[in-house]
């Protein structure tokens, strides 16, 4: 909660050159992630740096480090002349006053000042939120017209003599954590401007420090904040919906059909393990024996909204490829809100509940034929196509009389090129934008318990189908023994998850026959005859190492990992399709500052001695 942030700031001694209030500001503006912002300030502040909501930034200069938003626009405004200007011009065309925030740091003369606040509240909600730096000078010295000291505060602090209720909710609260406090304030009426002049000269006459202090009337920061965050939490909720995840008990909400039932299987041990990691790796992720596979069904949604790339939204209730039952699961993605774990869905939490801008119900897209929804979780990724997307296709494929359209996302030239090489025709498919709501008369998608990454017997034969179909369409591009390299890939997004030597790896590999192969380069008919065609693979873990689902059963498949995070999920596959399958484990660089997906190295050597052991002919283990 923010009044944790709040203690956790007030009790840490930061020194003069922390600005504590912009820690305060930056934790509000996390917690209302969708939140329209007008900014005026003379410089931008880097507390909205992050924001992805709508921002109208007023200032002297463009920002040095733009800000994320996906709706941001600035306008040069070096005074307050020019800020009183444009809001009168622009009232009329901002969408019905839509900031629900305010925040000032231009010229602290207490004359603009007040100016600016009724210029701004031109352009801006009846309840939004005021946040004014700079309320609370130091000394005397900072708190006049012009700088007497190395810095200026200015005349901020007489803002709670001019400020006067409007409506209920009004507040004008000030808090004074270093360096110079700041106040938060709603519900007030336009200034009174020619009450300005007498106010003040009557608060410049204050010659002292000892003057100065009673005037500025202080409040603990938490209580500040709180109102602020009671203040943008009001002003939010009338246009949001609160969402709530979609269970069981919501089945009357659509219609099921099964597909598979769960089942138990048991995972069989790989050929071998080996860590060739000097620090080690946490190997209770390498797991086999008995395991519980996913249920599998068709779910129907009649007049459900359909937002990001997977979220279904029907009576309030969200619904994905993933049967969840704890809204811990939406709260997390709401956390996300701005992030790929996000999807694009608008949800954002609001006081830590999960909520939806209503504008993106009120602005949907509508879809009025029956289509079966494809587009996988994790939709720029080909290995969560062949497992997740495909079998989405070969569902609308089969039934065509039950959908009249196959709704996916296909904004890459290799989906449209798969999706036609499988026999979907230009004309079935409806391509989805993630930014756009829509609005589905009869929406259909596959779901199943959790992500197990177990291929089904089903899905086998589809794949095998599609080998069969493409047999003939291209020849393979490589040996019986194949390495499936991510080397250009590497080289060209700056190592991410890149194997640091894997120029050394594939000199060893060549030398005991394998052929490099970099799935990416090549058409989908390419790659099921040269993965079809392989006894051997070996590959670095990742999407292309999902091509083993065009292998034939047997196929020996040696993983190279950088950490044990995906190896479950990874050999789930390989075992699933009844591969032969081995792990090779390296060792990630922790001198990477990314937290996830580190450039890592391998022990080449050891290695090549262990993969050339494990090759049908080496007459060791593989013999």
């Amino acid at each position: 909660m923010l009044s944790g942030v709040v203690n956790a700031i007030s009790n840490r001694d930061f020194g003069d050159t922390m600005h504590n209030c912009s820690e305060l500001l930056s934790s509000l503006v996390k917690r209302y992630a969708d939140l329209p912002i007008l900014v005026i300030a003379k410089e931008f502040p880097s507390e909205f740096t992050d924001h992805l909501g709508r921002i109208l930034y007023l200032g002297a200069e463009f920002p040095e480090r733009p800000p994320r938003s996906r709706d941001f626009r600035f306008v040069l405004c070096e005074g307050t002349e020019t800020i009183e200007r444009f809001a009168a011009a622009a009232a009329p065309d901002q969408g019905g006053r839509p900031y629900a925030l305010v925040f000032i740091d231009h010229d602290h003369r207490l004359d603009s000042v007040a100016r600016q606040i009724n210029a701004a509240r031109n352009i801006a909600r009846d309840d939004a939120v005021f946040i004014f730096d700079d309320a609370v000078p130091p000394t005397i010295g900072m708190a006049g017209p012009e700088p007497t000291e190395a810095w200026w505060v200015g005349e901020v602090w007489m803002l709670s003599q001019l400020l006067r209720p409007a409506r209920d909710g009004f507040f004008c609260l000030t808090t004074d954590l270093p360096p110079t406090g700041m106040t938060a304030a709603a519900g007030f009426a336009p200034i009174d401007l020619p009450a300005v002049a007498p106010t003040y000269r009557m608060l410049s006459a204050v010659a002292t420090d000892a003057e100065l202090r009673p005037l500025i009337p202080l409040t603990d920061a938490n209580t500040v904040f709180s109102r602020a965050d009671a203040g943008l939490a009001a002003a939010m909720m009338p246009g949001v919906t609160r969402l709530d995840i979609g269970g069981e008990a919501d089945s009357q909400l659509f219609t099921r059909r099964r597909v598979s039932e769960a089942f138990r299987w048991n995972k069989p041990p790989a050929r071998f393990v080996a860590d060739l990691s000097a620090r080690g790796n946490d190997l209770s992720r390498v797991r086999h024996g008995p395991r519980h596979g996913a249920a599998k069904f068709i779910d129907s949604f009649a007049d459900a909204h359909l937002i990001g790339f997977t979220g279904i939204v029907k009576d309030s209730r969200y619904f994905d490829h993933w049967l969840k039952e704890s809204n811990n699961y939406l709260v997390d993605r709401a956390r996300d809100y701005g992030s790929y774990g996000n999807q694009w869905t608008g949800i954002v939490l609001l006081n830590e509940t999960p909520v939806l801008p209503r504008e993106r119900l009120d602005n949907a897209l509508p879809i009025d034929a029956p289509v079966l929804f494809g587009t996988p979780d994790e939709p720029d990724n080909w290995g969560m196509w062949l497992l997740l997307g495909l079998p989405s296709l070969h569902e609308f494929l089969a039934n065509r009389g039950r959908y009249e359209k196959f709704f996916c996302y296909a904004q890459h030239p290799w989906q449209r090129r798969l999706l036609e090489d499988l026999g979907l025709r230009p004309d079935e498919l409806i391509p989805q934008d993630r930014e756009q709501t829509y609005l589905c008369r009869d929406i259909s998608l596959i779901r199943k318990s959790y992500r197990d990454m177990f291929v089904l017997p089903e899905e086998r034969a589809f794949f095998r189908a599609v080998v069969e179909r493409l047999a003939g369409a291209a020849p393979s591009r490589a040996g019986r023994r194949i390495f499936v390299s991510r080397i250009t890939r590497t080289q060209a997004h700056g190592q991410y998850r890149g194997l640091i030597n894997e120029a050394a790896l594939i000199a060893g590999l060549q030398t005991l026959g394998f052929d490099i192969v970099e799935p990416e380069y090549l058409s989908l008919a390419e790659q099921a005859a040269t993965f079809h065609a392989a006894d051997v693979v070996v590959g670095l873990g990742g999407a292309g190492m999902f091509n083993t689902v065009f292998c034939k059963p047997g196929t020996l498949v040696i993983t190279i990992e950088s950490t044990t995070s995906f190896v479950d999920a990874h050999t789930n596959i390989f075992a699933s399709l009844g591969h032969d399958y081995a792990i090779i484990l390296g060792e990630e660089d922790l001198d990477d500052p990314r937290p996830v997906q580190r450039r890592w190295t391998l022990d080449v050597s050891r290695a090549l001695d262990l993969i050339a052991q494990a090759l049908p002919d080496a007459g060791g283990a593989g013999g």
